[in-house]
Parts: C-alpha cells; structure tokens; sequence
C-alpha cells in the first residue's frame, strides 16, 4: 500500500491527516485478514452414482414422480442439496438413508443455504431440497447413499392433446392372455 503524507493537512491533534488513515485502513486489513483465515470455506458438494427414475403418474395430471438414488461424497458433509426444477412444485416427499432404510429428514430452502452448503448455485431463486444426512460423510473417503422419492407438479408442462403416432403391441406372459375392453 502506497500513502502519501501532506504535512500541511492536518487534523485537531496536529498530527497529517494520511497518518489517520493510514492506521485506519491498516486497522480495516487486519480485520479482513482475520474473518479470511478464521472463515472456513465450505467444499463444493460432490457426488457420485446418481440415478433418476422417472415415472409419469394420470394422464393429463401434468404431474410425475421422481425417485432419485445418490451418494454423497463430499468429506465431512452433513447435508445433501437437490435442485427442484424450476418451473415444478414439489409433493409427497420421502428421503430415506439406503444404508438402514429410515426416513431422514428434510426441508425446502432456497439458493442462498444451499451456496452456504456447498452448492454452485446460479439462480439465487432456485430451491433446493435440504437432505439432513444419517451421519457425516467420512472424512476418509466414505458416502452417504440417499433415496429421494417424491412427485412434481410441472408448471410448465403442455397439456396439448397428442395423437399416438405408433402402434404398441403387447406380448403376454407365458400362460396368459391379453383381454381387449
């Protein structure tokens, strides 16, 4: 930092007015310099073999479920984010931990918490569900498996008429038969 002294200028003490400032942005920089080093940074969330499951629920209903299977590997991670669709409402919603089967528990928060919880958020109006995990993943590599189950209005789905532009044909089980209403 570079401060320039005018010993003409000076305040009530007599002292230069630079010098005043001088120790108050050095006062300002060691404060910064301490909220950096005693802030820890949060590790961007990570994860690994997702798999998602859709599942178109009555015709018409512009609505579906999603089961959504994850491990959360972020090290030391006590919660795991998932984006709800913009454009979706979110309902019926079950979590569950894959290692014992039990319910977890769970909200719905927006994009600010999930950026604080590690996740590279664009949309500062996107929602996210907060999974609250079974334990903290291991610091030594370890994951925690999550199932998301729940069902989503979509907002901006068409509800168009579509006229089928193919024929399906069904092969019946051995031993029985295909009855036509």
């Amino acid at each position: 930092m570079v401060f320039t002294v005018w010993p003409s200028v000076r305040n009530s003490f007599g002292r230069p007015i630079a010098l005043a400032m001088m120790s108050a942005a050095a006062l300002l920089h060691a404060v910064a310099l301490h909220a950096q080093q005693s802030s820890p940074t949060v590790p961007r969330q990570t994860e690994a073999d997702a798999y998602t499951r859709y599942e178109l629920l009555a015709p018409g209903s512009a609505k579906f479920r999603i089961v959504y299977d994850v491990t959360a590997t972020t090290a030391g991670a006590r919660y795991y984010f998932n984006p709800i669709r913009t454009g979706s409402i979110a309902t019926d919603e079950r979590v569950f931990d894959r290692a014992t089967g039990k319910p977890l528990l769970f909200d719905v928060v927006g994009g600010a918490i999930a950026r604080a919880g590690g996740v590279r958020v664009s949309d500062s109006t996107q929602q996210y569900i907060r999974v609250t995990l079974a334990r903290p993943v291991p610091d030594s590599g370890g994951e925690a498996r999550v199932l998301i189950d729940n069902a989503k209005s979509c907002t901006s789905c068409s509800s168009r008429k579509r006229t089928p532009s193919t024929s399906i044909t069904t092969t019946p089980k051995p031993g029985r038969a295909l009855r036509h209403t």
